[in-house]
């Protein structure tokens, strides 16, 4: 058990690390989705409305290997 109180400068600082990797995952999704094929870009749009909130580019096979080579 933790007594210690939450230091607040600490939390703004985690929250904004998180609010940064969440803005650079958009853009990554982003540019993503931009360099796939017509083809493939209806492909995800079909799975995406077909699926619903079961699908996830971010954790796509593509968009993993994507990433992958990027960094």
């Amino acid at each position: 058990m933790n007594l210690n109180p939450a230091n607040p400068v600490e939390e703004k600082e985690e929250a904004e690390e998180e609010e940064e990797e969440a803005l650079a995952l958009v853009k990554a999704l982003d540019a993503y989705y931009q360099q796939l094929t017509p083809f493939e870009q209806r492909t995800c749009d079909i799975a995406r409305d077909h699926l619903g909130s079961s699908f996830d580019l971010a954790r796509s096979n593509g968009f993993i290997k994507y990433r992958q080579k990027k960094l």
